[in-house]
């Protein structure tokens, strides 16, 4: 593998992604529109909240290198040309998109799409037809035909984290939910939270990637 060339600040970075270690606190440069949407949009679904943590707290002319140290953390084989992993990661993408209809939000944007990002299709599904009492806008012709609630399961699958199989839950919350959310928002629960972060962790297959100091 060739050895990769990272100034000092990414040898505090590879300590700081370590087990048990705490983000410092300082504050870094305000985020541009064009790293607010890399966060937010484009990795969404895979960066892990200490990441997340981190990459808040860089200079703006080091985020850049945060960037290629994240994809670079993901390729299962460096010594090819291609980061098979983020070649994979724009196919499920442009599957989302094709296949979670929402209105005026693609698909791999919604909360199914960081779902099905993470995990793939589900093994099963079910829907809960009953109305809340509750949902403003049960007159709405745009929401009387969805279903209260739907359940997405996964049968066990320990490479990514669920030994014993997981169950995530998306409601219907609202109108705002239908224009922005697809309909559906996710049940966060601290199960699926926990569930979401051992996934992210577990396509981090390249950890052994070194950090020299120099530029």
């Amino acid at each position: 593998m060739p050895r990769v060339y990272f100034h000092k600040l990414f040898v505090v970075l590879a300590i700081a992604l370590l087990p048990g270690f705490a983000t410092p606190t300082i504050e870094g440069d305000k985020l541009s529109k064009g790293d607010k949407k890399w966060l937010e949009q484009e990795v969404a679904a895979f960066i892990a909240a200490e990441e997340i943590e981190i990459f808040k707290v860089l200079l703006s002319k080091d985020r850049k290198l945060f960037k290629e140290l994240f994809w670079a953390r993901r390729d299962p084989n460096p010594m090819t040309p291609h980061n098979e992993f983020r070649e994979d990661y724009k196919r499920r993408i442009k599957r989302a998109d094709g296949n979670i209809r929402t209105p005026g939000q693609k698909g791999s944007l919604t909360d199914m799409g960081e779902v099905f990002l993470l995990f793939g299709s589900p093994s099963g599904t079910s829907r809960d037809l009953r109305e809340y009492e509750t949902h403003p806008f049960s007159d709405d012709s745009t929401v009387d035909n969805l279903p209260g609630q739907l359940s997405w399961e996964y049968d066990p699958n320990p490479s990514l984290g669920i030994p014993d199989g997981l169950t995530v839950v998306f409601r219907v919350t609202g109108k705002l939910d239908l224009r922005q959310r697809g309909g559906y928002r996710l049940v966060r629960s601290e199960e699926v939270e926990e569930a979401l972060e051992r996934a992210k962790a577990r396509y981090v297959v390249n950890r052994a990637i070194t950090l020299l100091q120099g530029r």
